[in-house]
């Protein structure tokens, strides 16, 4: 069905059925072979055995299903495929898997952690089992390692619920925010006519006053605090609680203080 999740491997193999042909014939007829050295380049009697092996997996009714789910194995015919083709299909689902975005990536990878965490298998057996190889097993393992640390840092950090711009009265016009974020920083910033891009240092207790490291003249970058109808978050940041020194413009020295500290006046 349209909208499904996409099947990885089905590690109980739930498809498999009476119906399925190759359970009426010789498992010979499937395992013919004269030796390793022949699997990816067979001879011509083996590969012979084999088409005639995939002419009965042509018609089973989970062709599809088991050459999905035997995609490692090293001998035999599977799925109307032999080992040669399989070889080949291994070296590419990896290259593939490497590639892979988004919530289907996760889920290879997620596969690869279970089965290693979990059920403590080898990364040669996780490979056999996904059909990719040995690297490509070790690397969807560790890439869910720093997933699963984002996941838990991002669930630690509030997203900065900033108001959106509205009238400045200052003796600057508003200016725009761009749609898209920065290129560097976490933060659009309103300076005068001009919208520069900062990086986010800290906030009052009350959320009004920012502080930013942003480059408004020159080749060197300020530390000041804007006010937060002046600053459009564009990155979710951990929120940092810190005390502003003085009072003033909308942009304001350098000095920093910690929370706790006396505020200066």
């Amino acid at each position: 069905m349209k909208g499904d999740p996409v099947v990885i491997v089905d590690l109980s193999k739930r498809w498999q059925c009476e119906e399925m042909p190759c359970l009426r014939r010789n498992p010979e007829m499937f395992f013919f072979s004269n030796g390793k050295e022949t699997l990816a380049h067979p001879s011509a009697k083996v590969q012979a055995q084999w088409d005639r092996a995939k002419e009965v997996c042509y018609t089973c009714p989970v062709m599809r299903e088991c050459g999905r789910d035997n995609l490692g194995e090293v001998e035999g015919v599977w799925g109307g495929m032999d080992p040669a083709q399989r070889i080949k299909l291994r070296f590419k689902h990896s290259e593939n898997v490497h590639k892979l975005t988004g919530p289907v990536k996760v889920r290879y990878a997620q596969l690869a952690y279970m089965l290693r965490e979990d059920r403590n298998l080898p990364f040669s057996e996780i490979a056999r089992i996904i059909g990719i190889r040995n690297q490509t097993a070790m690397y969807l393992w560790n890439w869910y390692k720093s997933w699963l640390d984002e996941q838990r840092k991002a669930a630690a950090v509030r997203d900065l619920e900033l108001p959106e711009p509205g009238t400045v009265t200052d003796i600057s016009p508003n200016a725009a925010f761009p749609e898209n974020p920065p290129a560097e920083g976490d933060a659009w910033v309103r300076y005068g006519r001009r919208v520069v891009y900062g990086y986010y240092l800290g906030q009052t207790e009350d959320d009004a006053w920012i502080s930013l490291k942003v480059k408004l003249l020159g080749p060197e970058y300020s530390v000041g605090w804007f006010k937060a109808e002046d600053v459009k978050m564009t990155r979710k940041t951990a929120r940092n609680v810190l005390t502003r020194v003085g009072k003033g413009s909308r942009i304001y020295g350098t000095a920093l203080s910690r929370r706790g500290t006396a505020e200066a006046g």
